[in-house]
């Protein structure tokens, strides 16, 4: 589904293409983590 995108972008777009993933999983592990947390302390 992705490799079409990918192909189509050059190197330097698929390149930021990947920062941009890469941030937005960062993000997303680290609020995972903060709700993990907030559960095991019975914040929620």
């Amino acid at each position: 589904m992705m490799l079409p995108l990918v192909a189509y972008l050059d190197k330097k777009e698929r390149g930021s293409f990947y920062v941009m993933i890469g941030n937005k999983l960062k993000i997303v592990c680290v609020v995972f983590i903060v709700i993990a947390t907030a559960m095991a302390h019975g914040y929620l």
